[in-house]
């Protein structure tokens, strides 16, 4: 008898446990339930409309897309001469120099350049293919080839230094470039397809 007893006894217990669980858990749903549908005051306060916009670094320049020299049948000692203008389009003002260095060759150059002595000149009031009124300020290159120029000047970094370092939008700066075919037989039948850039960085 006494076995029996405990057994039933375990057994209650056993079930309230379970009972008391469930209780529990109720409660618990029931508090969850409450708390997440209490209702509350709120506001909220914004600030729209705002833009944000860049401002521009811009060179540009006067040859119309034609090309500075397209010169044919050149003999030894001839020189080819002519000038452009290059202007700061942009709306930044705080910039570094500009500064002017060789692009990529014209996919018909055989190698001219080598033969192609260079004088670059910065001056004022020069326009595209129209020297007359240019004055020279400062020689920036001399005493080179183009192929030198093109070999030492390739970037930014490397670039000649033009002295100028525009204040405001619309200033601009002439430039005078001279080619003087050297007097030597390796070059003739050649051709040379050099390409001048200048450019400027903001500060």
């Amino acid at each position: 008898m006494r076995i029996g007893a405990n057994a039933i006894s375990s057994s209650s217990r056993a079930s309230m446990s379970r009972m008391a669980t469930v209780l529990l858990a109720v409660m618990l749903v029931g508090l969850l339930t409450l708390s997440g549908s209490r209702a509350a005051f709120s506001d909220t306060t914004s600030n729209v409309n705002n833009s944000i916009v860049t401002g521009t670094v811009t060179l540009i320049d006067d040859d119309t897309g034609l090309a500075m020299f397209s010169v044919t049948d050149m003999a030894p000692l001839d020189t080819a001469i002519n000038c452009i203008e290059v202007e700061y389009a942009g709306s930044l003002s705080s910039l570094n120099p500009v500064v002017l260095y060789a692009g990529a060759n014209g996919g018909g150059d055989t190698g001219l350049g080598t033969y192609l002595d260079l004088t670059i000149e910065v001056g004022n009031t020069a326009t595209f293919n129209d020297c007359s009124s240019f004055s020279a300020t400062s020689t920036i290159v001399s005493g080179g080839t183009v192929a030198d120029f093109a070999a030492a000047n390739t970037d930014y970094v490397s670039g000649a230094a033009t002295g100028w370092t525009p204040a405001a939008t619309g200033e601009t700066q002439a430039f005078r470039i001279t080619v003087a075919l050297q007097d030597d037989n390796a070059a003739q039948g050649l051709v040379g397809q050099p390409t001048f850039t200048w450019e400027i960085q903001s500060n």
